[in-house]
């Protein structure tokens, strides 16, 4: 973006501070202003390459101006293609100036406004949410009233693998931030009449757990972000097909490498997997939400499991799922607090044996 504002928050501490809403004529602007360049870019290759996706039931239409967005965004997407839908609940333009030859969108705000995450005061809220967060340095821009959102960036090889692997992450958890349907931090593994959620801190193993089921009779819903729907019981709706592991748990469980799409840039990162690559029947649309497992490695090849707590459970996953994305309010800690008191918990203690697990995640799920 043009602007001399820092790339980043300017704020320590955003909680502490009020967010100015902005006038209905400046929110207004911002929107012709990237309509604008938006269609100048589909314009500039040729038109829009329409993708219309079923997310947990609704038709979301993804507009990429040109090949190079598209081939970066839309491979952890493709399991959820869809006939395309008369009045789509949501249509995302996506586009990058490098690949368009488009000039980037001018801010219409100060250096000033900046917040965590990326939040840009007096342009988020109220059903109207922008965020220019630091590190990815891309532009999200949602009008839930007017069905519209926007994602840009400068250049599509400035998306790292975390954008790949969880593409348009942002901008999703932004459009559901009001809704009965909200983007939940775990995995989640079962069959059409029920599945196990795996929940906990990033490390805690429910990576390696979920992806030792993948040549077993249980199938994939996500494997660090899905969706969950309240109701009776709640429901788990599959987002992304895409896997992130690190480089040793591909040496103990050799069978992945047939699934690796990208391999780590530098020392902290993941290769990623498409797990819906070369198997069209692996991922799980979505699937009735029948227990809730928080995973731990243990030093021994056996799978065991014992009964938790809920308040162990919210544990566990309100503080990962509430701090990673903006927007993430209190619909989301209503929802998650309902979720864990519908269902049964567990401990889940992994053991070293990837060939046991599948079998004693079976055996929870048939006694949940």
């Amino acid at each position: 973006m043009k602007s001399t504002s820092p790339a980043g928050p300017v704020s320590p501490d955003p909680d502490n501070v009020a967010l100015t809403p902005g006038s209905a004529e400046d929110r207004a602007r911002l929107v012709e202003q990237l309509a604008g360049i938006s269609e100048e870019a589909a314009g500039s290759v040729g038109g829009w390459d329409d993708v219309c996706l079923d997310i947990a039931g609704q038709a979301v239409l993804v507009r990429f101006a040109g090949g190079a967005m598209a081939e970066a965004l839309l491979p952890a997407l493709e399991h959820l293609r869809r006939d395309e839908a008369d009045s789509p609940a949501l249509v995302v333009h996506v586009w990058d100036s490098a690949s368009t030859s488009t000039d980037p969108p001018t801010p219409l705000w100060g250096p000033d406004a900046y917040r965590e995450h990326g939040v840009i005061e007096g342009f988020f809220g109220g059903g109207f949410y922008t965020v220019y967060p630091h590190g990815v340095h891309a532009l999200n821009v949602v009008d839930v009233s007017a069905r519209q959102a926007f994602f840009w960036i400068a250049d599509a090889a400035q998306l790292g693998l975390p954008e790949r692997g969880a593409p348009l992450r942002m901008l999703l958890n932004l459009w559901l931030a009001d809704r009965e349907l909200q983007l939940v931090h775990g995995a989640a593994i079962g069959r059409e009449d029920g599945c196990l959620l795996l929940i906990g801190p990033s490390g805690a193993g429910k990576s390696s757990t979920a992806l030792s089921c993948v040549d077993s009779g249980l199938r994939h819903l996500g494997e660090d972000y899905c969706l969950i729907a309240g109701g009776e019981p709640p429901r788990i709706f599959s987002v992304y097909s895409s896997a992130k592991v690190e480089p040793v748990t591909l040496e103990r469980m050799p069978r992945l490498r047939d699934l690796v799409v990208a391999m780590p840039a530098g020392d902290d990162d993941k290769a990623i997997l498409d797990l819906h690559a070369d198997d069209n029947e692996r991922m799980l649309r979505s699937a009735p939400l029948r227990a809730i497992a928080i995973p731990r490695i243990v030093d021994r090849p056996e799978t065991r499991f014992a009964p938790c707590s809920a308040a162990e459970a919210m544990v566990a996953v309100a503080p990962s799922t509430m701090l990673q994305l903006p927007g993430n309010g209190p619909a989301l800690m209503r929802l998650l607090g309902e979720t864990v008191r519908s269902v049964p918990s567990f401990r889940l203690e992994v053991g070293s044996d990837p060939e046991r697990i599948p079998p004693a995640l079976e055996s929870l799920l048939d006694g949940a």
